[in-house]
């Protein structure tokens, strides 16, 4: 008979009652909180932070991608905030962070609290706050855009000069260091300000009495600018004791004219003097039809001693030449590294030691030739130093990838601390962006290591190994159940699935840095479902890295996978499920079930691509993307369905 909601005898909250076939619960849902740090900058990591939960309106959020082929986006949230105090409004000289707390950029961080616990949703920057009055101005919101770490870096670029980023790296660690990057042709009045040093004072002046002016000219060599160059400059000056002795760490960038008709091409380095004592360090020579190629001389030099070094091997002409010299003081001798290589003299001659003393170090070029740039240190430089700096010349620094995020992290003032890079990097990368952006470079590295980028909910920016997706404890251990029928986290009845090749790659070519290419093709799957090619940039050392990442691309990317339309979150769950949903995290495993009304149930592992969720007063919804790419069970040894042995672990 129909039941009327005034019929007597009818408890609604009846554990009897069902609702589709699932025993009814009350409605429980996660309590959202929300921080933001009105006092603290971008990058600081652990910032102060101050409830504003009470005047939120609404929160949404987005983080993770569409499609496992994609690259995983910036996260982002959007929080309507009351306003009906002018609290967040930047231009109330009243308000409570009042002149500087209501800046772009502030730091912010979205909570989810449930059964006693309190679990990360998203932490991110706010992009601005835009006040708006409605309800003929009785009523007033605050709708701040926010964006996660990949949208804080999105507009930092990678250094354009990584030699002097370099330089200036390693030489903040010492007392001095002096960089000159000969880049344009420059006349006196600017080159005293193009000397990057640290405490230093460069100048012009006629010290030595060079031959050569004091300016840069254009140089013998199509495209490369600045041949001529004078500059000098103060360790120190006034109130430095004759009885100082340095040791000193030089290099710098030459190139030879093999048709000058100068008797010699002399660079003289680096010159230490002292009251009556003039020293040159180094110097470079050749006679007058003598074959530069076959040997340069290397001369230290003081009023009353002289050694003389003949570098081992020769060196062609018209060709850059990195050479590099270590002086140490208390032994009077000196190391030399030419082209990244350490260069043991075959003859060096035996003279009186000298002490050069304090103060002055000075650089010229004289002859004709190409000085390109040049670096000096009040110490010496070690080997690996040295190799980085001649890597960086070359635009090929190896190393395994997390040592570039390293590295590319680290020209930026976001925290160390806010990052978590993959500890078992599995691929390494040689050529080195310039001038480019710092997400776009990094992406580059992330797609050569064959892994993932992204930012967890904590707000810490994320790479992952190329093995991570199979072997890691959360991509390869179970974390959640999703079904529609039974015990796990319930979700809505609509649901679409799909089983086509639109994702499917069987054709992949990887590009290697200096442009090579590495191609790999499944033509078993080709003929099976047609060809579907698929490039992927890298900054890969070798044609073996390339291969061994096309390998498991094709492996993953050339089986045919079911896809699932995105999960909504049924509001019929129980605190309990809520506690495991909080808890998930961006390419976690998870199993997922559908049983349809006849025939078998659809059961497969996936991981999970994105976590939405859309949050006000009284109601959380929460919507997943998962992906079966990486989960999709595999046929050992099939060509078609790949080989696990092989084409995942390598």
């Amino acid at each position: 008979m129909p039941i009327t909601y005034d019929q007597t005898g009818v408890t609604y909250d009846a554990a009897a009652y069902t609702y589709n076939g699932d025993g009814y619960q009350p409605t429980v849902f996660p309590i959202a909180g929300v921080y933001i740090s009105f006092t603290d900058g971008p990058y600081t990591a652990a910032p102060a932070w101050t409830e504003v939960t009470t005047y939120v309106r609404s929160i949404t959020t987005h983080r993770g991608r569409s499609s496992d082929l994609d690259q995983f986006d910036t996260g982002t949230a959007q929080i309507v905030l009351d306003n009906r105090d002018r609290r967040f409004d930047p231009f109330y000289t009243s308000g409570p962070y009042y002149p500087n707390g209501l800046t772009p950029r502030r730091q912010i961080r979205i909570v989810g609290q449930i059964g006693g616990q309190t679990y990360e949703v998203f932490r991110g920057f706010v992009a601005g706050w835009p006040v708006t009055w409605s309800e003929a101005g009785k009523d007033s919101t605050v709708t701040i855009q926010c964006f996660d770490a990949l949208g804080l870096m999105a507009n930092e670029v990678v250094p354009t000069d990584w030699i002097n980023y370099y330089t200036t790296e390693i030489g903040n660690t010492f007392e001095d260091y002096l960089y000159y990057p000969c880049v344009e042709t420059r006349p006196a009045a600017v080159i005293s300000g193009s000397i990057k040093s640290k405490s230093f004072t460069p100048v012009l002046s006629d010290i030595a009495s060079p031959a050569s002016p004091f300016f840069e000219a254009p140089s013998q060599f199509d495209g490369v600018l600045s041949s001529i160059l004078y500059c000098s400059a103060y360790y120190g000056g006034v109130g430095i004791a004759d009885s100082t002795v340095y040791n000193f760490g030089f290099s710098g960038v030459l190139q030879f004219d093999a048709d000058a008709f100068s008797a010699y091409f002399g660079f003289s380095s680096l010159v230490i003097e002292s009251p009556g004592v003039y020293v040159e360090i180094i110097y470079y020579y050749r006679n007058v039809g003598a074959n530069l190629a076959n040997t340069i001389v290397v001369k230290t030099t003081s009023l009353t001693a002289e050694k003389t070094y003949t570098l081992a091997g020769g060196f062609s002409t018209g060709r850059q030449i990195h050479f590099a010299m270590n002086w140490t003081a208390s032994s009077d001798t000196a190391a030399f590294v030419v082209n990244g290589k350490s260069n043991t003299p075959t003859t060096a001659t035996a003279a009186a030691t000298f002490t050069p003393l304090r103060d002055r170090v000075t650089f010229y070029v004289r002859g004709l030739g190409v000085a390109q740039l040049f670096y000096s240190y009040k110490t010496t430089l070690s080997a690996a130093q040295i190799a980085n700096l001649w890597n960086f010349i070359t635009a090929r620094q190896s190393e395994t990838t997390t040592a570039r995020l390293n590295r590319l992290i680290g020209t930026t003032d976001f925290p160390t601390a806010l990052t978590a890079f993959t500890a078992s990097p599995v691929a390494t990368v040689a050529e080195i962006g310039s001038g480019t952006g710092i997400i776009p470079e990094m992406q580059l590295v992330a797609d050569s290591e064959g892994g993932e980028l992204y930012v967890a909910k904590d707000g810490k920016l994320t790479a992952t190994s190329r093995f991570d997706v199979f072997t890691a404890t959360r991509s390869a251990t179970v974390q959640a159940t999703i079904t529609d029928s039974g015990a796990g986290i319930r979700y809505g009845t609509e649901l679409d699935i799909t089983y086509d090749a639109d994702n499917l790659k069987n054709d992949i070519t990887i590009v290697m840095g200096g442009d090579g290419e590495v191609n790999l093709a499944n033509e078993t799957v080709i003929t099976g479902y047609g060809a579907a090619a698929t490039t992927i940039e890298t900054q890969l050392d070798s044609p073996t890295s390339a291969l061994q990442l096309a390998t498991m691309e094709l492996g993953v990317e050339g089986v045919l996978i079911p896809q699932i339309s995105p999960i909504d979150v049924s509001p019929n769950t129980a605190a309990a499920e809520w506690q495991t949903i909080l808890g998930l995290e961006l390419l976690d495993r998870v199993t997922f079930k559908r049983t349809p009304t006849v025939g078998n149930q659809f059961d497969r592992a996936a991981l999970i691509n994105a976590i939405d969720h859309q949050i006000e007063p009284g109601v959380w919804r929460t919507q997943l993307t998962l992906s079966m790419r990486y989960t999709s069970p595999l046929t050992l040894n099939d060509p078609v369905l790949g080989r696990l042995d092989y084409n995942y672990l390598g």
